[in-house]
């Protein structure tokens, strides 16, 4: 059976692609679907690695420079009763210039 130059359809087609099948070319594209496919796989799981890193090191910055909120608030009470107790020795003071000035006549 001879082709007569047409489109190529037919029984001698057919034998070329049969013949690239399992030939040099189609073994080079599975290998490099194969490393690409690898190459996917290594860059997603570098990727998961890198954000669990980035999670933990975020979360270690955070719990040493965090603010503790019981921590402000006991500092808070303290500097509170400090501003209390120089208040009333002032009032204190204030009473006893007071008294002294206005008791003794000078």
């Amino acid at each position: 059976m001879v082709e007569s130059g047409g489109s190529g359809s037919g029984a001698g087609s057919r034998a070329k692609n049969a013949g690239l099948r399992g030939g040099a070319a189609d073994q080079r594209y599975a290998a490099l679907v194969t490393q690409i496919g690898s190459g996917v796989r290594g860059a997603k799981t570098d990727q998961e690695t890198s954000q669990a890193v980035l999670t933990a090191v975020s979360n270690q910055r955070q719990a040493v420079s965090g603010v503790s909120l019981d921590e402000e608030m006991t500092n808070l009470i303290t500097f509170q009763r400090g501003y209390q107790a120089s208040a009333q020795a002032l009032n204190v003071m204030n009473e006893m210039l007071n008294t002294l000035i206005n008791e003794t006549g000078l």
